[in-house]
């Protein structure tokens, strides 16, 4: 082996030093662009957005999920729950479609019902979720509340039973966003309820359809418009793990998307928002993203152990203690980020009264415990003793003495006896005196 020169040995140094440097600055990039890859807040093409976990009906993330935005295709979601609830019993009845049905309509997405023509409930509904079908929306609307407006009526009502307090519809379809609105939040909470009713998702993860032939038009056959479940007209959105439930777009609204998840046991409803688009849709790589994030967010961990002890609370009439020791009933558990922190979890003890009362028993409820993640309410357990208060029982007759004396009943009948003394007083006092003045005047 040919020994370097000195020169040859500072220059092959320097050059590995660089090669170490620029290998460490290739890190150093790497791992911020894959962090900023999940900064969603400055990362989504939508402006808002909201994902929504079903099981524990809470939110994980959002970005602008508050704020007020045209409903758009989403309306829809709204449209099919009332159907599908008003037709659960005979899905095949038969909806004749009225002319008003297909006013507004034009050169938009439809099933090309004619007017007269008496369709299915169930093809009405499968359309207007496939395909996105307007024409379909509004025959059910006008066959369920007699008008477009009556149904919107409707849609408001049922969206804030469900619990959408920011939402108002004026359409079935979504396509006439004068004076409508809604929030991502809030179309994800409907989202989330119409993910519990039997056969909507069967909908909405249906590729293709066939409807039945009617009495003047024969079988149509409509396909998905949601480029997450199929892969038909293009495989660059495509994702396994998507499920449903929505995609579409308006020009109040821009491009709108609501899919449902699963990320192990875990069921999300993720909503984008007024998404805008250049050469691609962009608001299938929002979902796509949040689908991949979804996966490792959040889980489930123990927050409380039932054998720690959580403080004590204190106990009157005991022979031997004047505190008992609490914990809660059983292990907590709670849905939290996979990053929580620990010292952001806080208790809060519920007493059934300030000062328990012997005799208490171990294992025995004493109250509650109430337990907050950064202010967030996650729930509440019962608040058992640790250990036996017995009861003391010359401080039990004490206590009964005090009690007897300082009740109502006591302080009125002494009350009544000094009265009494003092009105008996009174009167011997009197007759003392007058006794005294009639020997004075015999005198």
């Amino acid at each position: 082996m040919q020994e370097l020169t000195p020169l040859a040995y500072v220059i092959t140094m320097k050059v590995n030093r660089l090669f170490c440097l620029l290998f460490a600055l290739l890190i150093f990039v790497f791992t911020i662009v894959a962090a900023s890859a999940e900064d969603f807040s400055d990362g989504l093409y939508a402006r808002n957005a909201c994902v929504f976990n079903v099981e524990y009906h809470k939110m994980v993330y959002g970005k602008h999920e508050s704020e007020k935005v045209s409903p758009g295709q989403t309306a829809k979601i709204m449209t099919a729950i009332i159907a599908m609830e008003y037709y659960k019993n005979n899905p095949e009845e038969l909806i004749e479609i009225s002319s008003d049905a297909l006013k507004g309509i034009y050169k938009t997405t439809v099933l090309d019902v004619k007017a007269g023509e008496k369709v299915p409930a169930k093809d009405l509904i499968n359309s207007m979720l496939i395909s996105g079908a307007n024409d379909s929306a509004n025959a059910l609307a006008i066959a369920i509340s007699g008008s477009i407006t009556a149904f919107a009526q409707t849609m408001n009502e049922r969206a804030t039973e469900i619990g959408a307090t920011s939402t108002h519809f004026t359409c079935p379809t979504g396509l006439d966003g004068n004076g409508a609105y809604t929030t991502a939040y809030d179309i994800a909470v409907i989202s989330a309820y119409a993910y519990t009713m039997d056969g909507f998702m069967d909908i909405c993860n249906t590729r293709a359809y066939n409807t039945s032939p009617t009495d003047i038009s024969e079988s149509k056959r409509v396909f998905t418009r949601n480029y997450l479940i199929s892969s038909g007209t293009t495989a660059k959105y495509y994702n396994t793990d998507a499920s449903g439930i929505l995609v579409g777009y308006t020009d109040d609204s821009n491009w709108c998307l609501v899919t449902s998840p699963k990320s192990g046991s875990f069921q999300y409803i993720i909503v984008c928002m007024n998404c805008d688009d250049s050469n691609n849709i962009n608001v299938y790589y929002d979902a796509n993203a949040l689908i991949k994030w979804c996966k490792n967010a959040y889980s489930i961990y123990k927050v409380l152990d039932s054998s720690v002890i959580l403080g004590s609370l204190p106990v009157e009439l005991c022979s031997v203690r004047n505190q008992v020791s609490v914990s809660c009933e059983s292990d907590f558990y709670s849905f939290l980020p996979v990053d929580y922190d620990k010292t952001d979890i806080r208790t809060e003890l519920v007493p059934e009264k300030e000062t328990l009362t012997a005799p208490i028993v171990k294992r025995q409820c004493v109250g509650k415990v109430k337990v907050y993640y950064k202010n967030q309410y996650l729930g509440e357990s019962n608040l058992v003793s640790n250990i036996d208060a017995p009861l003391s029982s010359s401080k039990e007759l004490w206590h009964s003495l005090v009690e007897i004396m300082t009740s109502k009943v006591a302080l009125i009948t002494i009350i009544s006896i000094v009265v009494l003394a003092i009105a008996v007083f009174m009167v011997r006092y009197v007759v003392i005196i007058r006794r005294a003045g009639a020997k004075s005047n015999k005198k």
